[in-house]
């Protein structure tokens, strides 16, 4: 029997990721605006930096291969 930790999962769309983010990110809001001791706000502050930063590279890079995808089809398109 395989362990169940060697099974790889399946990937999540941009979409998926976007939906994910955009809840921790309001949990981790939540955390920060709440009476919850200062610790538990700086590790919520650094999450929400560490997300964005993240969303950030996301986005950058689901736009660059938009814009290959872009290219190599008008390529395609001048070679037939």
């Amino acid at each position: 029997m395989a362990d169940k930790r060697s099974r790889k999962r399946k990937a999540y769309t941009v979409d998926q990721v976007l939906l994910i983010g955009s809840h921790a990110l309001q949990e981790m809001e939540r955390i920060l605006l709440s009476d919850a001791d200062n610790n538990e706000k700086i590790r919520s502050a650094n999450a929400i930096s560490t997300l964005i930063n993240s969303y950030r590279r996301l986005v950058e890079t689901s736009e660059i291969v938009e814009r290959i995808e872009a290219l190599e089809n008008r390529q395609l398109k001048k070679v037939s």
